[in-house]
């Protein structure tokens, strides 16, 4: 049910035997459904799906994500995305996922954001950011369900 885009650019960028796919249930009925798109360089990208059925079937929704992104290196622009590029973390028990979007490949700067898998479509939670990358490359960040990289700035929430 994914778009043939993301199935091409899996295929041209995969390697190694995983499928692509993962499947977290989040409860009873309802499970969050990651593909992979695209492997990228340093980190992938994926389209993510609200999956909910009982016994009689299942259906599917694709899930639009608020999506912090800097182009500049300097302002944050807040987007809505079905493919977001980063690493994540499903906490089941809480209805979250974390995705850590870095701006190289060595993790120093990018963005963070915490979102809520509750409702129908994601809602952001928190996010945080090193918009500017440094000169010197800097500890690498790590990708964590709960908090933003240490030192990284909290993004105000817009509701």
């Amino acid at each position: 049910m994914w778009p043939d885009d993301c199935e091409q650019a899996f295929q041209a960028s995969h390697a190694g035997n995983a499928g692509g796919v993962r499947v977290v249930r989040l409860g009873s009925a309802v499970s969050l459904v990651e593909v992979t798109c695209a492997a990228g360089s340093y980190q992938p990208s994926a389209i993510r799906y609200k999956l909910t059925g009982d016994g009689t079937g299942a259906h599917g929704v694709p899930l639009s994500f608020p999506t912090y992104s800097s182009e500049d290196g300097r302002e944050l622009r807040l987007s809505q995305e079905l493919e977001v590029w980063g690493e994540s973390v499903v906490t089941p028990e809480a209805n979250e996922i974390a995705i850590l979007s870095v701006g190289r490949q060595t993790a120093d700067c990018g963005v963070w954001a915490r979102y809520s898998l509750a409702g129908d479509q994601p809602t952001l939670l928190a996010a945080a950011a090193r918009v500017q990358c440094p000169a010197t490359p800097g500890p690498p960040a790590w990708i964590s369900g709960s908090s933003p990289p240490p030192g990284w700035s909290t993004i105000p929430r817009r509701d």
